[in-house]
């Protein structure tokens, strides 16, 4: 059955939705109040763009709502964006089985756009990880679990020699976008860690807070990290990390640094979320991280002809950051 007429089928009319809108969405308990300054932010005000995608009813009342945020990823030679579909909405009533055939038809509405813009290759991060529209829906191929590695900051102060990072302003850190052209060709298929895509994804991120820690020799810089470090939690999060793979000696500074600065901050513990396909996560556990239970689960399907599965499931590396709510 066609998209067009299976939306037809179901009494549905799928169309786009600008990501500024806003009021309808409240209007309707597609969003709460307390939801908008974050979905502003990751719609509204991104600047690689966003798509919205919902499915009205014969009355124009909305019953399913589908938005993805746009980053750029490298894949193989260029640049291209890539979707992260990372609000879906579905109105009261409807049964389960209802609900997968509106997520099938607006899925589809949803990819079909995407290609129309680029897209390189579409995320989505099953909620239940076993959830059927989520995997079936646009017919995802390609599975990444990011895991947990924890290590205790003191541990991590014993095993590597310690001079406690201070964390700069993003601002400080001149250099990212060279630093990014030397590390991307050891990365595979990532998303591409620019000053812009830093400024947006962490330093102006609403709902949580972010320091930043940088390792230079002389005027290059080496190494960046991002450390997600609320003084609620127990213990801090690397969730981003650019260091060129062959820069092991700059990758381990800094992360003495960053425990030193744990230590001393009163994070009894690091988390660091990397995939086990990673080329840091093996380093990682050198230095004694030591993998944790409930990782976290995307599953994805390329859009561009030149991105083959293979090269998606082979090459894809992922980092805590590039999750929905991270």
């Amino acid at each position: 059955m066609s998209r067009r007429s299976r939306a037809e089928a179901l009494g549905l009319t799928c169309e786009g939705l600008a990501p500024g809108t806003v009021d309808e969405l409240v209007d309707q308990d597609l969003l709460a109040t307390d939801e908008i300054a974050t979905w502003n932010w990751r719609f509204r005000d991104n600047p690689f763009g966003a798509e919205v995608a919902c499915a009205r009813d014969g009355d124009g009342r909305i019953q399913a709502l589908l938005a993805s945020q746009l980053t750029p990823v490298w894949v193989g030679d260029r640049s291209a964006p890539a979707a992260l579909v990372s609000v879906r909405r579905f109105a009261a009533g409807p049964s389960s089985r209802q609900r997968y055939s509106v997520a099938i038809a607006l899925g589809e509405f949803l990819a079909e756009r995407l290609r129309e813009r680029g897209a390189s290759v579409v995320f989505w991060e099953p909620d239940p990880p076993d959830d059927r529209p989520g995997q079936k829906y646009l017919r995802h191929d390609a599975v990444r679990l990011v895991n947990p590695i924890r290590i205790d900051s003191a541990h991590l102060c014993a095993a590597l020699p310690v001079t406690p990072a201070t964390p700069v302003a993003l601002s400080e850190l001149e250099g990212i976008d060279d630093l990014w052209q030397r590390a991307h060709a050891q990365l595979g298929v990532t998303t591409v860690r620019s000053a812009e895509y830093f400024g947006w994804r962490y330093d102006r991120h609403p709902d949580h807070e972010y320091v930043f820690f940088g390792e230079r020799s002389g005027t290059e810089l080496e190494a960046v990290a991002v450390v997600r470090a609320e003084q609620d939690a127990s213990q801090a999060s690397i969730v981003d990390w650019l260091v060129p793979v062959d820069s092991r000696e700059a990758g381990l500074r800094l992360a003495a640094g960053i425990a030193g600065w744990a230590d001393e901050s009163g994070f009894p513990s690091i988390d660091a979320w990397f995939c086990e396909s990673s080329p840091y996560f093996e380093a990682a556990q050198d230095v004694g991280f030591r993998l944790q239970p409930g990782g976290r689960l995307l599953v994805a399907r390329p859009l561009l002809r030149t991105l083959g599965i293979e090269m998606l499931r082979v090459c894809w590396n992922l980092v805590y950051g590039d999750l929905s709510d991270q």
